[in-house]
């Protein structure tokens, strides 16, 4: 159900970046891409789990709604031990930063219905990852 609900606000704050983001806050935004695909880069889990929320913090601010921005920091709070799970799934590390790239690459174009589509996405695919490391931890 978490995850439902994510993945509707996250399409939505997209959409609305895309619509309203200022050109600052898409070059903030493509500098956390930048800083994320760096601590990928590492293989450092606890960098890419701080640069993931920081990738969320500028993009929610961009997205110029603090209710919707307010929500989706509450679902990710209930959802970080899912987080650090599905990033840890051996090759979901590469999906989760192309995924964000399409993010980015939309909302630099404008496309809100590109860029809510790209979040569907990613949020989709994080949660199927999620799914299958937890089922894998209960023995199958």
């Amino acid at each position: 159900e978490i995850y439902e609900v994510r993945e509707a606000l996250e399409a939505l704050a997209a959409r609305l970046f895309a619509e309203r983001g200022t050109a600052k806050q898409v070059d903030a935004l493509q500098a956390a891409l930048d800083r994320l695909a760096q601590a990928f880069a590492q293989s450092d889990l606890r960098l890419v789990v701080a640069e993931t929320t920081q990738f969320y913090d500028v993009f929610l601010e961009g997205c110029g709604n603090s209710l919707i921005g307010d929500m989706i920091r509450s679902l990710q709070a209930r959802v970080i031990f899912l987080r650090a799970t599905s990033i840890a799934q051996p090759g979901r590390a590469p999906g989760s930063l192309t995924e964000r790239e399409h993010i980015v690459q939309a909302i630099r174009r404008r496309d809100a219905d590109g860029a809510g589509a790209a979040c569907r996405g990613h949020v989709r695919r994080a949660r199927a990852a999620a799914f299958e490391m937890l089922r894998r931890g209960r023995g199958g």
